[in-house]
């Protein structure tokens, strides 16, 4: 079963439209019937089926589809249907902007989607489809394709493609054909892909290339190594390496977690998105050539006011505008940085769902930012002109819609978050009976700084008790701070805007004076003050005799930065950047 989930698409109903009540009473298949018995007898209400889902989605009521139901949906929907108006292909394509109605058609029905465009964050791509079936964009974002946005689109209907006109729609091609076979991860949507770690995955320091998160925009690229170049820009001048030249360069090896933007977006009502849990996130150690010693070679050495450094990946929507993403020159300058781009991950090549041949990972970034399939690097006054980075994966706040939000004069978020997640017990996990003592596991995660130490309540954040931490794939746990060497660093690492926090009072006490700092050896993975990872942590717990019962971790980074309390602290409609108290509830 499948969730219905909240859309912008909903406002549409509720402002109403000429043409939804009487689709919503045309449209009353059997499977739209099934679908909201459940609701009806609920709420002891009756409402039209089309209407009906729109509004669950819109106030987040539990419902779900049958795959009978899905099937029925998915069938009956664009269907041709007797009591409306048919129209030629021509007199839809005459039907393409504002001023003449935006019609698109799916299957043999023919839609008004006007008004829908106006509350879509993606509103600019569908009017690729204007005038036009919207079967291609479906192929490139099957996400969309779900059957409570086919009963929506349904109260759009305004008629059926005419009989002589049927069948010549050219077939649509699948363009996710060739995308990799995958392996055993939690997958929230196949096209394009997108799979959490398993829970398992996310109790090591290093996670495998095989149980690594996914987080595809678009189909995989298939590349072949022979002839791949990656190109540089700046001005009139152009420079590229192979592959080979890449590896013979001097080698760096980082250890860098990758979280996406939307982790733990599940825990935060109504926010709109993929609803990854905690399982968006992983870590490996990435190879490849600092970005600072490419840019040299191309004879950009100085940084330089209000230029840009953008990577565009291979990958591209509709228009061919590739995915692409920005920093400045003067970030991408640093040689401490720890920017590199990496063709290697885990001692091996890039897998392609990972970005092979080449990623440029840009540690203490949202994943968004490190981007996939890097082919071409471009140095220049402009950013990045892809829609993930001009309008999504912004901050838009309680009270603000897709349309009233100013994304184009609005910062791309780029700096992750300090953030802690119990990865054991597992939610629902029974408890013996009485007072008990229990072994708590977790990651906790500070970006571009390094944690200091977390910790775990058994009493709703009364007490709190020192976890021990991990601090690198080849450390023994330990509930000391974080060594002197770990402080926040400047330059590239200034800390900017800190997230929203509220804070029970000062941090506890240290265990101990911090050691002296050691020499920081070549290797990576005996580096326990670099930051860019996350840590592992533990913790044995006495917990009272109530049930059911709640634990909750927090982390505090060298800044002294803790994190927020509440989902209501850190709640936004795209639901990105959730880094409130992780809490697991326990039987």
């Amino acid at each position: 079963k499948r969730p219905i989930m909240a859309s912008s698409t909903f406002r549409l109903i509720r402002r109403g439209l000429p043409q939804v009540r009487q689709n919503q009473r045309l449209f009353s298949s059997a499977a739209a019937s099934a679908a909201v018995v459940p609701l009806q007898q609920k709420t002891g209400r009756k409402f039209p089926s089309g209407l009906l889902l729109a509004l669950s989605g819109a106030a987040v009521v539990s419902q779900t589809y049958t795959p009978e139901q899905e099937q029925a949906i998915l069938k009956a929907a664009g269907e041709a249907r007797s009591e409306l108006p048919n129209y030629t292909l021509a007199e839809v394509a005459k039907h393409n902007s504002p001023a003449t109605r935006i019609w698109v058609t799916f299957k043999d029905g023919v839609y008004d989607v006007t008004d829908f465009l106006k509350d879509h964050p993606g509103g600019e791509k569908i009017l690729l489809a204007a005038g036009n079936a919207v079967e291609p964009f479906w192929a490139l974002y099957a996400a969309h394709k779900t059957p409570h946005v086919l009963e929506i689109l349904e109260t759009l209907r305004v008629g059926n493609i005419a009989e002589s006109d049927r069948g010549k729609l050219p077939a649509i091609a699948d363009p996710y054909v060739l995308d990799p076979d995958r392996g055993d991860l939690v997958v929230l949507n196949a096209k394009p892909f997108n799979a959490q770690a398993p829970a398992a995955a996310l109790t090591s320091f290093i996670t495998s290339n095989d149980e690594f998160f996914v987080r595809n925009h678009h189909p995989v690229p298939v590349v072949e190594p022979e002839s791949f170049q990656l190109g540089l820009s700046v001005g009139g001048k152009a420079v590229s390496w192979s592959l080979s030249d890449l590896q013979a360069m001097p080698r760096t090896d980082v250890i860098a977690t990758i979280q996406c933007a939307g982790n733990r977006r599940s825990e935060l009502a109504e926010a709109k998105g993929l609803q990854w849990t905690a399982g968006a996130i992983s870590t490996a150690k990435w190879s490849g050539v600092k970005l600072s010693t490419l840019l040299t070679e191309a004879g950009i050495k100085e940084p330089k006011a209000d230029v840009y450094v953008t990577f565009e990946g291979l990958d591209k929507d509709m228009t061919g505008e590739p995915y692409s993403a920005s920093i400045t020159l003067a970030e991408a300058l640093d040689p401490d940085s720890g920017i590199i781009v990496a063709y290697a991950m885990g001692d091996e090549e890039i897998p392609r769902d990972h970005g092979y041949p080449l990623r440029v990972i840009l540690p203490g970034r949202i994943g968004a930012r490190s981007v996939k399939w890097l082919s071409r690097i471009v140095v220049g006054p402009e950013q990045a002109k892809c829609f993930f980075f001009q309008k999504d994966y912004k901050i838009i706040p309680r009270g603000e819609t897709f349309e009233s939000f100013p994304a184009a004069t609005t910062p791309p978020v780029m700096r992750a978050y300090l953030t802690s997640v119990i990865t054991s017990p597992a939610p629902g996990t029974a408890l013996p009976p009485g007072p008990t003592q229990i072994e708590v596991t977790g990651w906790a995660y500070a970006g571009e700084h390094v944690v200091d130490f977390v910790e775990v309540s058994a009493d709703g954040g009364k007490t709190w008790q020192r976890a021990a931490v991990q601090r690198g794939p080849n450390d023994a746990f330990s509930t000391a701070g974080a060594p002197v060497a770990a402080a926040p660093r400047g330059g590239f690492f200034s800390r900017g805007p800190a997230p929203p926090a509220r804070s029970s009072g000062a941090p506890p006490a240290r265990a101990g004076p911090r050691p002296a700092p050691a020499p920081a050896p070549s290797d990576p993975a005996a580096r326990p003050d670099q930051p860019w990872a996350w840590v592992q942590w533990r913790a044995t717990v006495a917990v009272p005799a109530t049930r059911p019962l709640v634990l909750q971790c927090r982390a505090t980074d060298v800044t002294g930065a803790r994190q927020p309390e509440r989902p209501e602290d850190v709640w936004n409609v795209r639901g990105i950047m959730n880094n409130c108290w992780h809490s697991v509830k326990l039987e």
